[in-house]
């Protein structure tokens, strides 16, 4: 209740915003440029409880291509990606070259991303050709 007019109430949040646009008018707000150093922490995406790899050396070694299933085709205005998994990993392929959900490149497999498809070669020169399920 305000001391001037006891039978109107007003609340917290707008005269609080009241105030603060009526000292804020005539000056245009100030950005600050924010960078995100997502390598140096915790991958949001990642369970923290149940599947954790001891073995770090099987994150080194590349997944096996008849493995590997398509589950999109994603285009922006640099190009297209492809979204594969593994059924443990995921996958995006871009510019040709396979990364890991850590965004770290996986040696020795390459793709090449078309219309509905993908196709995929390992590195013993095996190529596998895979499909989205629906038409695009």
């Amino acid at each position: 209740m305000t001391p001037a007019n006891p039978g109107v109430q007003i609340p917290a949040q707008a005269s609080s915003a009241n105030a603060a646009t009526s000292v804020s008018t005539g000056s245009v707000p100030s950005y600050k440029n924010y960078t995100y150093y997502g390598d140096r922490y915790r991958d949001p995406f990642i369970p923290l409880n149940g599947d954790t790899r001891s073995d770090l050396q099987a994150l080194d070694r590349p997944p096996q291509i008849a493995s590997l299933t398509l589950k999109g085709i994603v285009q922006d205005a640099k190009g297209r990606m492809a979204l594969l998994t593994s059924g443990v990993n995921s996958y995006i392929l871009k510019g040709g070259r396979l990364y890991d959900e850590r965004n770290k490149l996986v040696k020795k497999i390459a793709g090449v991303i078309k219309t509905d498809s993908v196709v995929i070669i390992g590195a013993d020169r095996t190529v596998r050709e895979l499909k989205t399920k629906s038409p695009l």
